[in-house]
């Protein structure tokens, strides 16, 4: 069972990540997607941290990353997947996984676009 004061701090970071994903659409020129794009957490990935379901428009990230030792890694996923909805919205469904359309999202939010996050850098693993 969880105290008042976890749920507290989980529902920080949630409108966190929230106000992170609105800030990057924005910079990408799609303020409004957000409100079209759902985000939830599971612990089924196996060792994905995140996927994108284009059809959904469901961003679906490994429970993993809600660690506090993970909190860059949950940022940089939940761009990551993001980067993939608005590379589709943008370019198409055709274009390649981790091309230079979804890099160029990467890039412009501030992160090193790599398709891989070695298992190595997750904690709780």
């Amino acid at each position: 069972m969880t105290s008042p004061q976890d749920e507290q701090a989980m529902q920080r970071k949630l409108e966190r990540l929230f106000r992170e994903a609105q800030r990057w659409t924005a910079l990408w020129g799609l303020s409004r997607l957000m409100r079209d794009v759902d985000i939830e957490f599971s612990g089924d990935l196996g060792a994905a941290l995140g996927h994108c379901d284009l059809t959904r428009l469901t961003i679906t990230l490994n429970a993993v990353l809600m660690l506090e030792r993970n909190e860059a890694l949950l940022l940089e996923t939940l761009c990551h997947e993001l980067a993939h909805v608005v590379a589709s919205v943008r370019y198409g469904t055709r274009i390649e996984e981790h091309g230079p359309e979804w890099a160029e999202y990467m890039t412009r939010a501030g992160f090193i676009p790599r398709p891989v996050i070695p298992e190595s850098r997750v904690a709780g693993r």
